[in-house]
């Protein structure tokens, strides 16, 4: 098991279930932040809701702004620096590993093993290459945002787990061909469509022949309209567009998860065929 503190989780926990969060290494001073940060907000008589809807309008703000500038990567950064520490601020922080990531991880205990050279991809602040690290395996996570890389260094200051900053769209020539697995959750879907190809193409060069691919996020129709949000859910013939990269599909779940109301997921494998053109 991965991790048996978080066993039975589908959504975040509570913030008070402290035992998690320690259960992989948080770094002390950040459980003390997450209180002050609850206090801050909560204890003003600011609704936790009103709060939370806030940071997202603000976050969307920020993604329309970029986007209408012609510069449609740098909202990442630009939110990091804004949320300024404040984990809160930041929609897709859940501060634990994504309950279906660890599932997976759990139904095949050859997945991830010592010595398996994994790529975490768009890892935010590095929950999930945490607890992919905790199972021995050699782990390279990266975002576009350095002051999410650095965040992660700090949450995490005696990490296994090596933090960079790189873009999915073009990732160091070094990288490419040398992971057994990479895995990219909720990424791909905050990408502008025309960027979204281009992210595809750049994620699959980075695995061996023989080697997979993890992919995680909101799912909808082929010919449902696409909501004019930040968070844009993946149709299946999107999330497949990996095959044009010498990737082929393995299993595909569409499943709902456990938030209220519950959201379409897809949870997608993929594994490369063929050597990188």
């Amino acid at each position: 098991m991965l991790f048996p503190v978080l066993r039975g989780f589908q959504t975040a926990p509570s913030w008070r279930e402290s035992s998690i969060w320690r259960g992989y290494g948080l770094a002390r001073r950040e459980w003390g932040n997450v209180i002050l940060t609850k206090r801050r907000y909560y204890g003003t008589g600011l609704r936790k809701g009103a709060y939370l809807m806030a940071n997202r309008e603000r976050v969307r703000e920020l993604a329309r702004t970029a986007i209408d500038g012609g510069t449609p990567l740098a909202w990442f950064e630009r939110c990091y620096q804004e949320a300024a520490g404040d984990t809160g601020f930041i929609p897709w922080v859940d501060l634990v590993p994504n309950p279906a990531l660890i599932e997976w991880v759990e139904s095949d205990t050859t997945a991830i093993s010592s010595g398996t050279n994994i790529v975490v991809v768009g890892c935010g602040l590095g929950d999930n290459a945490e607890a992919i690290a905790s199972r021995g395996a050699k782990v390279t996570a990266f975002d576009i945002s350095p002051t999410a890389i650095d965040w992660c260094k700090t949450r995490f200051p005696r990490s296994r787990v090596r933090y960079a900053a790189a873009d999915a769209t073009d990732p160091p020539a070094s990288w490419r061909g040398s992971f057994d697995l990479a895995v990219e959750i909720y990424t791909l879907q905050v990408l502008p469509p025309e960027i979204q190809e281009r992210a595809q193409a750049g994620v699959a060069s980075l695995l061996k022949v023989g080697g997979k691919l993890l992919s995680i996020c909101r799912g909808r129709e082929d010919n449902s309209e696409q909501p004019a949000d930040y968070r844009r859910p993946l149709t299946r013939g999107e999330l497949e567009r990996y095959a044009r990269f010498g990737l082929k599909v393995v299993s595909f779940d569409d499943f709902l998860d456990n938030e209220t109301p519950p959201v379409r997921r897809f949870r997608a494998l993929f594994r490369r065929e063929t050597a990188r053109s």
